[in-house]
């Protein structure tokens, strides 16, 4: 059994990680198998992370196939 998602009451298995670069006033987020460093997070909420104001959100994270959360619709 692998990590979870760090976000209360979410607990859905983590494929990334969140981790702060407070000199650079940086916020990465990288894949999980690359570092088990920083904050567990699941595809979900990876996705709508944000950096705090004045900071920037460097996503490093392998592009990967949709998932469902990203699925669309068909017309």
């Amino acid at each position: 059994m692998g990590l979870r998602c760090a976000r209360l009451g979410c607990g859905i298995e983590a494929i990334a990680s969140m981790q702060f670069k407070n000199e650079r006033a940086e916020v990465h987020l990288v894949d999980l198998t690359d570092s088990f460093e920083g904050i567990p997070l699941c595809s979900g909420h990876a996705r709508t992370r944000t950096a705090p104001v004045g900071w920037s959100l460097v996503d490093e994270r392998t592009p990967t196939q949709p998932d469902a959360w990203e699925a669309e619709v068909p017309d």
